[in-house]
């Protein structure tokens, strides 16, 4: 198979991770945020259950993640047979991806709230497509974290939308990934 398609596996799962420390540190809290979305019935869910962790670069102020395409994913306004991805699809993963990579590279590792989220859309997605967001760290400062997102077609490299985040740092030292230990009484 093409590198394109290569995913690092989430803690958990089989196949190797990825040697380097900012990218087990990222793979560790997704595989954690995907655990707590489950466990809470979080809206992000849908987004989060599927991600996968492509890679990490630049001490990790960069990152790509993957995720495919479904059904459910689809706008309800889409003639049948079209089957384009719902917008709100697209903002969760953005800001989903956003989040974990600004929550790693803070570091005080303190939890944070979206201030601005603007998406801008370029393309269309659609059903049984793999996209991949790549994020990436503009600045991180006593108070806030500027992101930046491009979401993409995986195969092509076409630029489905382009996103930016700010977020506002809210909580105490060392919680941003306080989700990784998340206690759960039942196995998910």
């Amino acid at each position: 198979s093409s590198s394109k398609s290569q995913v690092i596996p989430r803690q958990g799962q089989s196949g190797e991770l990825e040697s380097s420390m900012p990218a087990a540190r990222l793979n560790a809290a997704l595989a954690g945020w995907v655990r707590k979305c489950r466990l809470q019935n979080s809206y992000d869910a849908a987004v989060a259950k599927r991600l996968g962790l492509r890679s990490v670069s630049d001490c990790g102020k960069r990152a790509s993640f993957v995720l495919d395409l479904q059904q459910h994913d689809c706008h309800a306004f889409s003639d049948l047979g079209q089957n384009f991805v719902h917008c709100g699809i697209l903002a969760t993963a953005i800001a989903g991806c956003t989040t974990l990579t600004a929550s790693l590279n803070d570091p005080e590792e303190r939890t944070s709230v979206t201030t601005d989220l603007s998406v801008s859309y370029m393309s269309s997605a659609r059903v049984g497509q793999v996209i991949r967001i790549d994020t990436n760290v503009l600045g991180i400062g006593g108070k806030l974290a500027f992101m930046e997102a491009h979401v993409k077609h995986d195969e092509t490299d076409r630029v489905i939308a382009v996103g930016r985040h700010t977020m506002m740092f809210v909580g105490e030292s060392g919680k941003a990934t306080d989700f990784v230990n998340f206690p759960s009484t039942f196995d998910v």
